[in-house]
C-alpha cells in the first residue's frame, strides 16, 4: 500500500486511494513523496498524512492556487478557474472530506473538463454497493452462485436495471447456446500393473480444480462420461509424440491411450482428444510430462466451441507425472479400470450490451467488457463482481454527465466467461467483416480486488502484427497512469490460449487492453516486496471458491483499478489520434 500525492501531468483534481487519504494535486503545484506502509499500524500512517495535508494547506491561504506565485496573472499556467473556486479557503477538514467536497464541485462544474467530471464521479463506495447486490443475489440462490445456472440471470436484471430508461443507451441482449459440463462425483480409477487378472490398486481421483493436491488423477474437463455400474477395463498404450491426426494414434485402438501433458506443441487437449477418438481409442490418459506440476484439468472441448461442434465422448483423465510414470513402466501389462460420471447442459445464455453512438467517428467502436457469471462454487465477487461493479458505475455515470463519446461505445457484460470464453467468443464470431474492422479497442476488466495483489497490466506487444501498435498504446494509458499516480505495477503477458475475453478479440486482430489484480498464482518473494501481502500465497486465496465474497476485496487496491479502467475508458473512447 503507499501513501502519498500523485505527481501534476495536466489541470485535473484526482482522489489517491492508495491509504484512504489523499491529496489534491494541479498542475504547477509541488508533489510530495510517497510515504510506503510497511509493517505499520495503518492508523499511525493515516496520522502522518493528515499532518502533512495540514502543513501543507495550514500554513497559507493560497498554498494550492498560487503556488506559482501568479495564479491571477497566468491561466495557462496556473490551476484553472473552475478549479480554484473549489480550492480557495480550503477548511482543515479530515483529507477524505476535503477530496468529497472538491470532487462534487468537479462534477457539478459545467466547466471542467469532461474526463475530469467523469473521473471525479466513479465514486468507490457506489461502485462497492453493485457488489453488494451481487452478493445479495447469490445468497438468495440455493447454491450461492451467479454462473450461468444459478444467480446470472437476476445478475442481468440488476445491471440492466441501472442502464435501462435513461434514453442515453440502447440494450439488447446477446442470446447463445453455452455447453456446460458439472461433475459432483470425483472419477473412478484403477491400475493393474499386471495384467487384467492381476491385482488392482485403487487411485487417488478428485475434481478437477477442486482441492487436488493429495490426488494421483483427475477427469479433464468435458470428458466423456460412462456408467459408474459398468467401468472400463482396457490395456494402456503409450505414444511418445507426433501431430494430432488419428492416424498417429492407430496403435490405440480398443485401448486406453496414454500420452504427456507436452505431447505436441502443434495441438491442444481437445484435438488429441479428438484424434484418440477418432482412431478407435476408448479412454484418454494424459500424464504430466515432469514432476511438481499440478494435475491436468485442460477442457478436452473445442475452445471455439458451437451446437455444431464435434464433442468427445471417450472418458478423458489427467494423471501425475509418478502414476504416469508407473503405467509406462509396463507397457505391455498395464491395465486401468475406470469410469467418469458427470452431467452435460445446454443451457440458452446472453451477454448484455449497452450502446452509446460515437459523436466524431460513430463507424468506430470501443467496447468495454467484463464477465458477469461465476463459478458455480461461490458468488464470483472478486472473480468477476469486480470488474462487472466498474463498468456499470462507468456506464451509469456515462449517462448521467451526459457524456458524447468521439467514437460508438458498448459497455458489454458477458455470459459464460467461466466455462470456456463463451460470451465473448459468441460476439466477435457474429460481427462481419466490417464491425470487426471498424472496432477500435476492447477493454478487459476481470480480477481488480484481489487481497493478496499485484498491479497487473497486461503486455500489448504480444498482440499480432495488426493490432500491436494499439495494444502497445492501450498498455501505455494505464502504465502511464500508474506511474503518474505513483503505484507500482508490472507487466504480463496476455494468454495465449484464452485466459479472460480480450482472448477472442486479440485472435480476430482486434486491439485490446487490460489490467487485473491476480487470481490463483503465488507471490513471489520480490512482489511482496513491491506490494507487501503474502509471499507464497495465492493472489486470491478464494479464487473460484465459495469464499469469494465481499468480505474478499481488497478496497484500497479496487479503488485504484477503478480509477485506472474509468481514466483509460474516458480516454480511449475520445482519444485524438487512429486507433486503427
Amino acid at each position: 500500500v503507499h501513501w502519498g500525492s500523485r505527481p501534476s501531468e495536466s489541470p485535473r483534481l484526482r482522489t489517491d486511494h492508495g491509504g484512504g487519504g489523499g491529496r489534491m494535486v494541479s498542475r504547477g503545484a509541488s508533489s510530495t513523496q510517497a510515504m510506503p506502509v510497511s509493517g505499520r499500524d495503518e492508523a499511525d500512517a493515516t496520522d502522518a498524512l493528515l499532518g502533512q495535508a495540514r502543513q501543507e494547506h495550514g500554513n497559507s491561504d493560497n498554498s494550492e492556487d498560487n503556488s506559482e506565485g501568479h495564479a491571477e496573472d497566468d491561466e495557462s499556467e496556473q490551476t484553472p478557474s473552475w478549479m480554484r473556486t473549489t480550492l480557495i479557503a480550503l477548511p482543515l477538514l479530515a483529507v477524505v472530506g476535503a477530496i468529497a467536497v472538491v470532487g462534487w464541485a468537479a462534477i457539478e462544474n459545467k466547466s471542467a473538463p469532461m474526463d475530469v467530471r467523469f473521473e471525479a464521479a466513479m465514486t468507490q463506495d457506489a461502485v462497492e454497493a453493485h457488489l453488494t447486490q451481487f452478493q445479495l443475489i447469490a445468497k438468495q440462490d440455493p447454491f450461492g452462485s451467479r454462473s450461468i445456472l444459478n444467480g446470472y440471470e437476476a445478475s442481468a436484471e440488476y445491471v440492466e436495471s441501472k442502464i435501462n430508461g435513461s434514453g442515453y443507451y440502447n440494450v439488447w441482449r446477446q442470446y447463445f447456446t453455452a455447453m456446460v459440463w458439472t461433475q459432483t462425483v470425483p472419477a473412478f480409477l484403477e491400475v493393474g500393473l499386471d495384467g487384467a487378472d492381476g491385482s488392482w490398486v485403487a487411485v487417488s481421483t478428485a475434481i478437477p480444480l477442486a482441492d487436488t493436491d493429495d490426488a494421483e488423477a483427475c477427469a479433464l474437463r468435458y470428458s466423456g462420461i460412462t456408467s459408474p455400474d459398468a467401468p472400463l477395463t482396457k490395456s494402456v498404450v503409450f505414444i511418445s509424440g507426433g501431430g494430432c491426426d488419428p492416424s498417429n494414434f492407430t496403435d490405440a485402438k480398443g485401448k486406453a491411450l496414454l500420452v504427456l501433458s507436452n505431447f505436441s506443441s502443434e495441438c491442444n487437449y481437445y484435438q488429441v482428444a479428438w484424434a484418440a477418438e477418432e482412431a478407435g481409442a476408448l479412454a484418454l490418459l494424459v500424464a504430466r510430462s515432469s514432476p511438481g506440476l499440478s494435475l491436468p484439468a485442460s477442457r478436452v472441448r473445442d475452445a471455439d466451441w458451437t451446437p455444431d461442434s464435434n464433442v468427445v465422448t471417450i472418458p478423458c483423465l489427467g494423471l501425475t507425472f509418478t502414476l504416469g510414470e508407473l503405467l509406462r513402466s509396463k507397457p505391455t501389462t498395464a491395465f486401468v479400470r475406470l469410469s467418469v460420471e458427470a452431467v452435460v447442459t445446454y443451457p440458452v445464455t446472453f451477454n448484455i450490451i449497452a450502446e452509446t453512438a460515437g459523436h466524431e467517428r460513430d463507424d468506430e467502436t470501443v467496447v468495454i467488457g467484463a464477465h458477469l457469471d461465476s463459478v458455480p462454487a461461490g458468488p464470483g465477487i472478486n472473480d468477476n463482481g469486480s470488474g462487472s461493479a466498474s463498468i456499470l458505475e462507468m456506464a451509469i455515470q456515462f449517462a448521467a454527465l451526459g457524456i458524447k463519446p468521439k467514437r460508438t461505445t458498448q459497455f458489454a457484460w458477458w455470459g459464460a466467461e467461466e466455462v470456456g470464453l463463451l460470451g465473448s467468443r459468441n460476439y466477435v464470431a457474429n460481427l462481419s467483416s466490417t464491425e470487426a474492422s471498424n472496432t477500435s479497442a476492447m477493454l478487459n476488466f476481470d480480477m481488480l480486488a484481489s487481497p493478496n495483489y499485484v498491479r497487473m497490466v497486461y503486455d500489448g506487444t504480444g498482440c499480432p502484427d495488426e493490432s500491436r501498435d494499439t495494444c502497445v498504446l492501450l498498455q501505455s494509458m494505464f502504465t502511464d497512469y500508474f506511474t503518474s499516480q505513483n503505484l507500482k505495477y508490472e507487466v504480463v503477458p496476455f494468454s495465449t490460449t484464452g485466459g479472460s475475453d480480450y482472448f477472442p478479440f486479440i485472435r480476430a486482430n482486434i486491439p485490446a487492453g487490460s489490467i487485473a489484480t491476480g487470481a490463483g498464482s503465488l507471490k513471489t518473494d520480490a512482489q511482496r516486496t513491491s506490494y507487501g501481502g503474502l509471499t507464497k500465497a495465492a493472489f486470491d486465496p478464494c479464487y473460484h471458491q465459495s469464499c469469494d465474497t465481499t468480505e474478499n476485496i481488497d478496497s484500497t487496491v479496487y479503488a485504484q483499478m477503478t480509477q485506472a479502467a474509468a481514466h483509460v475508458t474516458i480516454n480511449t473512447v475520445n482519444y485524438a489520434g487512429d486507433l486503427r
